[in-house]
């Protein structure tokens, strides 16, 4: 599934065929754990976030994302 975010950035996901509620919507958070090769979307749901899957979002893939926390555009944050 084709997608965009708030900040400008463009991807894709992947559909779930089985489960529509794993599907990329609106409010969902893009995001790129330390070490991972891959970004991920995220959703969160109340106090905890549930895990939709691995996205393909143009500009980040190969290490990107360092350079756009001092534009904005990304945000660092911890997860506990």
């Amino acid at each position: 599934m084709f997608f965009t975010t708030i900040t400008g950035f463009v991807g894709l996901a992947p559909k779930n065929m089985h489960y529509e509620n794993d599907n990329v919507v609106p409010g969902d958070e893009i995001i790129i754990l330390l070490g991972a090769m891959v970004p991920f979307v995220v959703r969160r749901v109340q106090d905890c976030y549930r895990f939709i899957g691995e996205v393909h979002m143009y500009g980040i893939m190969d290490g990107e994302a360092a350079g756009e926390l001092g534009e904005g555009r990304v945000e660092d944050i911890t997860f506990r």
